[in-house]
C-alpha cells in the first residue's frame, strides 16, 4: 500500500474511466499487483485478476512509466505473472490499436486467441494467451 499513490501517477487512467483508480487500489490490497522498482523508484507495476476469465488468471493492467520503458521491464512483468500464476493457462488483452503492447506479447511469444469488439469502440480487444506450464519455453508466436 506504501506505493499506491506513485502507482496510481503512473497509471495515468484515461478520461472517462474514473473508476480506474479504486480498480488498482483494489488490486493492490489483495495482493494481486505486481510492481516494478528502478533506482529505488517505482517503474511500472501489472494488476492480476485470479481465475477469474473462465477460470483462468488474467493480466488486467501493465504500465510502466514513461520514463522507463524500452528497458526491459514489461517483459520482467509479463514474466513475475506467469511465474506466479495459479492456473495452467495465462490470458492477456490489449487494443488492436497499441502496437508497443503488440510487438511485446510477439516477442514474449503469447498466442493470439481471439478479438472482441464493442468494448472500445473502433478498437477492438485483441486477446492473447500462453501456457504458464512450460515457464520460459517458447512456443509459436502470431
Amino acid at each position: 500500500m506504501a506505493d499506491v499513490d506513485v502507482v496510481l501517477s503512473i497509471e495515468g487512467a484515461p478520461p472517462g474511466y474514473s473508476d480506474r483508480a479504486s480498480l488498482v487500489t483494489q488490486r493492490i490490497e489483495s495482493g494481486d499487483c505486481l510492481v516494478s522498482e528502478s533506482d529505488g523508484r517505482v517503474s511500472g507495476f501489472a494488476t492480476i485478476l485470479r481465475r477469474l476469465f473462465f477460470g483462468r488468471d488474467f493480466l488486467e493492467l501493465l504500465t510502466v512509466d514513461a520514463e522507463y520503458r524500452r528497458q526491459g521491464i514489461a517483459s520482467a512483468l509479463l514474466r513475475a505473472f506467469i511465474h506466479g500464476a495459479t492456473t495452467s493457462q495465462l490470458f492477456i488483452s490489449t487494443n488492436s490499436s497499441n502496437v508497443p503492447m503488440l510487438n511485446l506479447l510477439r516477442k514474449e511469444q503469447w498466442l493470439f486467441s481471439g478479438e472482441l469488439v464493442g468494448i472500445d469502440e473502433g478498437d477492438p480487444e485483441l486477446v492473447f494467451y500462453r501456457s504458464s506450464v512450460s515457464k520460459g519455453r517458447s512456443s509459436s508466436g502470431f
